[in-house]
């Protein structure tokens, strides 16, 4: 029997909840997989960005977080979502 892997195309995203300090401007939108993106603020009223990306891989995944480091942002989160798992900000 001959197992083949799906390509990248054919396998559904993998879903991760990551969140930034700072506030986020929404033409970033654009350039990565994010599914929703939510300004708000922590406990200690800084600002916080949480997206929802969804990536096909964990290369895909690295690369976003290494971007997010290249911008200059203080990485808080990655939280992966499981299926059907609800968005919260």
């Amino acid at each position: 029997m001959t197992q083949t892997n799906p390509s990248p195309l054919e396998r559904p995203a993998q879903r991760y909840r990551v969140r930034v300090k700072s506030h986020l401007d929404s033409g970033w939108l654009s350039n990565f997989p994010v599914v929703t993106m939510t300004a708000g603020y922590d406990a200690s009223k800084a600002p916080v960005t949480t997206l929802v990306v969804g990536v096909q891989d964990q290369a895909e995944l690295m690369g976003l977080l290494m971007e997010l480091h290249g911008m200059g942002l203080t990485l808080l989160s990655v939280q992966a979502l499981l299926s059907g798992q609800k968005r919260r900000s």
